[in-house]
């Protein structure tokens, strides 16, 4: 049940009928609008703005793609250049790989007595292993030559020898 409005008053009547006269003011104006749009046919205007509306969705979809495309192939191309960097730095910064490989220890042809000092100068004592006696004796200083071993230095109670590209350490007793 709608309720009723108390009915306006002699002083609210000049405010009314302004009012009044703006609504039809009103209703001329836009009524002319109005029927043109009742007049026209609506659906296929419809239609025609939907089909304009998908278009412009899909055109939107395929540009934002290609944007993400773009973006995504510059940060792809950014993060293949870091890595290449980085590796650049890692293989500059390691050592190159040493390879040890185990040989077998040589026995050499002869066997070390012990070191002489003989005028100031150090000598190592080796004997023919083959042979016993004092006549089978050799002094070898550095540079010497017994076999194909040369005596290259003597370190403390190491006699170090070469032999075929090889350094070879033998203790002196």
């Amino acid at each position: 049940m709608r309720e009723s409005k108390p009915s306006p008053t002699v002083t609210e009547w000049p405010s009314v009928q302004k009012r009044l006269a703006a609504l039809e003011q009103h209703e001329l104006a836009h009524g002319q609008e109005l029927d043109g749009l009742r007049d026209a046919n609506l659906p296929q205007q419809f239609a025609e703005l939907s089909g304009r509306v998908v278009a412009l969705q899909a055109t939107a979809e395929a540009a934002v793609s290609k944007e993400d495309h773009v973006a995504l192939t510059d940060r792809v191309s950014a993060l293949e250049a870091r890595l290449a960097r980085t590796r650049a730095a890692v293989s500059q910064a390691t050592m190159p790989e040493v390879r040890v490989i185990a040989q077998k220890e040589s026995t050499p042809p002869f066997v070390v007595l012990g070191i002489e000092w003989r005028g100031g100068e150090r000598f190592v004592a080796v004997s023919s292993a083959e042979t016993e006696g004092l006549a089978a004796v050799h002094l070898l200083r550095v540079g010497d030559h017994e076999s194909d071993w040369e005596l290259q230095a003597l370190e403390g109670d190491t006699a170090v020898f070469a032999r075929a590209g090889h350094i070879e350490r033998i203790h002196v007793p």
